[in-house]
């Protein structure tokens, strides 16, 4: 969390994760809203609930919850689920062979296979191992 700034009705800061940053906007509207704000300064680690929104081509969070980060294990946690979903949406779609489809055959399952899927990152040619390239994020100062 940085650059937070208190208003009368809500509360404005900056969310950077590493990856990138983006700015979160919190309303509130009752004394325990007010609370939860009160609890969270600029540089913890929180955990923002809310919703992606879009104004005059820019997009920003409004959040419903923001709270510090207790169990330092949520912050690799949140590392992987970015892997994972940056996987998800860098990997070409399966196709269906429209030959082969018939209906109500169009469900099939692969076979298990018992060997882990090996990925390299991009950029590791010097044979750097992925704990390094992990750590090169933390270590960025751009990231401060």
């Amino acid at each position: 969390m940085l650059n937070k700034v208190q208003h009368v009705k809500d509360v404005q800061f900056t969310l950077h994760d590493g990856a990138g940053k983006i700015d979160v906007n919190r309303w509130e509207n009752e004394s325990s809203d007010a609370k939860e704000m009160a609890d969270v300064n600029d540089g913890d680690y929180v955990i923002v609930n809310g919703g992606l929104k879009g104004f005059q081509g820019k997009r920003h969070i409004v959040a419903y919850s923001v709270r510090r980060v207790t169990d330092f294990n949520e912050i690799p946690h949140h590392f992987l689920h970015c892997i994972q979903v940056h996987l998800d949406h860098t990997r070409p779609k399966a196709q269906i062979n429209a030959s082969t489809a018939t209906l109500g055959h169009t469900n099939q399952v692969r076979p298990f296979n018992n060997q882990a899927a090996t990925f390299s990152a991009s950029g590791n040619a010097a044979g750097n191992s992925i704990s390094d390239l992990v750590m090169s994020v933390f270590n960025d100062p751009e990231a401060m």
